[in-house]
């Protein structure tokens, strides 16, 4: 049979999990009608969620959920995304999270590597099994907004400075630099110079917009 998904949408739960003890989730609803009107009502209905790319041609993640019971739903579900059986990528490491990572390079399925943007977003791709094969839900669904969406935003910048406007702590001089003497950037690390203007004090890097992280 044919279906169709006249409401179908994608919620994202944003949560609070500074442990990550259990696995990060969020849920997916709908509902499934038959070209009929009737909505489907099996009671061990198979879904799979692959998470790719924003173009759809990089895999970051697939894992699938079975035995949802449908049965007097009208066609309507709710199923989470992040704590089924995960088929990619295959270490127990990488979470449905990981996928939404944005400050570094990915790896595709099938070897491939995608470098995301810090602002990219993902597509999710459905397939479901309805008692008698495998349908695809069309067209993939834009996630927009992510729990990880934030961790990259704040990984490219800090008070609204990008991260390469500040130093590292451990990367100054070890010593307070002297009266007569300021900081500043030789080509490889931060030293203290003879202050040639006079001032003195140990002042902010030369050429550099200082910080401390």
């Amino acid at each position: 049979m044919a279906w169709i998904l006249p409401t179908l949408f994608s919620l994202i739960l944003i949560f609070s999990n500074s442990t990550f003890a259990a696995p990060p989730t969020f849920s997916y609803q709908g509902r499934i009608l038959g070209i009929n009107g009737q909505g489907l009502e099996y009671g061990s209905v198979s879904f799979e969620f692959t998470v790719t790319s924003p173009d759809g041609s990089c895999v970051l993640y697939k894992e699938q959920r079975d035995g949802v019971d449908m049965r007097n739903s009208k066609g309507v579900f709710d199923t989470p995304i992040g704590s089924g059986i995960k088929s990619y990528p295959a270490g127990a490491g990488f979470t449905l999270l990981d996928a939404f990572n944005n400050s570094g390079p990915l790896t595709c399925f099938g070897g491939s590597t995608y470098t995301p943007a810090f602002d990219d977003t993902r597509r999710l791709r459905v397939s479901f099994y309805d008692g008698a094969g495998w349908r695809v839900i069309t067209p993939d669904s834009i996630i927009r907004s992510v729990p990880y969406a934030g961790f990259a935003g704040n990984a490219a910048k800090f008070s609204g400075k990008p991260v390469t406007d500040f130093v590292l702590q451990s990367v100054m001089p070890s010593a307070t630099c002297g009266a007569n003497e300021v900081i500043t950037f030789n080509g490889t690390k931060f030293v203290c110079i003879a202050d040639q203007t006079g001032g003195g004090g140990g002042g902010a890097p030369t050429g550099s917009a200082g910080g401390d992280l």
